[in-house]
């Protein structure tokens, strides 16, 4: 079937002191995240072993939740200079254009840089909200 179950790191997922309130379309945050996990996954080569990380932390009046691999990394400036761009050989660039735009319309950013393994780094910060 094509599947290859990869290992995915996370830490700080939970938080003791509140949950991660914020407001917004579970749909398309859902998909926007998928879409960085799918990149991850295909941005690392065969060749070598996979390593992702899914982090979420609180920093003042935002949630900033990253996705790192260990990848080729992204080009400085991408996402400002061609959204629509793609390092990948089968890719469209469609994938961090829906990021992006699901951060606009959730009042966030996206950022980007390198992880610590010098792959991409992704960054989603998420304006908090007080609890329901």
């Amino acid at each position: 079937s094509g599947l290859v179950a990869l290992p995915i790191e996370s830490s700080a997922l939970e938080h003791d002191s509140s949950p991660a309130w914020i407001q917004g379309d579970a749909a398309q945050i859902q998909i926007a995240l998928v879409n960085l996990l799918r990149n991850a996954a295909e941005a690392i080569p065969q060749s070598r072993p996979a390593w992702i990380e899914l982090s979420l932390r609180a920093e003042p009046e935002t949630w900033c939740l990253e996705v790192a691999d260990n990848g080729p990394g992204l080009p400085q400036g991408l996402l400002e200079q061609a959204p629509l761009t793609t390092t990948k050989a089968k890719g469209s660039g469609l994938g961090l254009f829906v990021v992006q735009t699901t951060m606009e319309n959730h009042h966030g950013r996206l950022e980007t840089a390198t992880s610590p393994h010098g792959g991409a780094l992704l960054r989603l910060r998420f304006p908090a909200q007080a609890a329901p």
